[in-house]
């Protein structure tokens, strides 16, 4: 709920530069209250203010401060980048390299198994997984692919539900 409050101030704001604002936001208050509570600050997902929760708007600042909003960040600048018809057309060599890129990407994602979120975790691994497919997906001229557009159809409420 909180991302989806954050973008919506960010829209109100200037819509144009909605997802920009939108990361400013949580970058800005990540920075900040990590400052402010901790007096210091980290990029790692598992450090938050420290501080004990006893109003309800206290576990707001400690979402908000988590540095896991990176992944959110990463989607909405991937997002931009289509809408805004930014990517390069990709030449078969380089697309032959992505897809490479990909194999060898979740077969390590395959041998390291699970891990933390964040910038000390998997957000590396996991933005090299969605770059690459984003990348591969976009203006081509094979066709649709009905399993991904069918994973792509399902996967808000799959988000929603876990």
């Amino acid at each position: 709920i909180l991302f989806y409050a954050v973008f919506t101030v960010a829209m109100c704001i200037n819509y144009r530069y909605r997802s920009f604002l939108c990361a400013l936001i949580f970058l800005a208050s990540s920075v900040g209250f990590q400052l402010y509570y901790n007096g210091s600050f980290t990029f790692s997902s598992q450090v938050s203010p420290d501080m004990a929760v006893t109003h309800w708007w206290q576990a707001w600042i400690k979402l908000i401060s988590n540095t896991i909003c990176m992944e959110f960040i990463l989607g909405m600048m991937l997002a931009e980048l289509i809408v805004r018809q930014k990517l390069p057309e990709l030449n078969p060599q380089i697309r032959r390299i992505l897809q490479v890129g990909l194999v060898l990407a979740f077969a390590t994602a395959l041998m390291i198994g699970p891990q933390p979120f964040g910038l000390h975790g998997g957000f590396w691994l996991a933005a090299a997984i969605m770059s690459i497919t984003v990348m591969l997906g976009y203006r081509t001229e094979s066709g649709h692919n009905r399993t991904l557009i069918f994973f792509g159809d399902i996967s808000y409420s799959l988000y929603l539900i876990h």
